[in-house]
């Protein structure tokens, strides 16, 4: 199964879209978003550890979450980071 990639963040897209995203999003598991999603280089990126590295891993952090929706009208996973949404389609 090919992964969803990131393709952008609340901040440098189009807020509409975003609005509409969110709207129709459903939550999901990390488990289920680590499946579906190419996520480990935008965890590196806000500090967490990955793999088997010491310290906070992004599936153990409680304000976090996850989830489904439609992106542009593509099917997307975003998480939910600081109440940044991070868009992988």
């Amino acid at each position: 199964m090919k992964k969803y990639r990131f393709i952008t963040d609340c901040v440098s897209a189009n807020g509409e879209s975003i609005s509409r995203m969110v709207d129709q999003a459903r939550e999901v598991s990390f488990e289920t978003f680590r499946r579906r999603t190419d996520w480990k280089p935008i965890a590196k990126a806000l500090g967490y550890a990955v793999g088997s590295e010491p310290g906070l891993h992004l599936g153990d952090d409680a304000l976090v979450r996850f989830y489904r929706s439609r992106f542009k009208g593509r099917p997307c996973y975003f998480m939910d980071w600081s109440r940044i949404e991070y868009v992988f389609a």
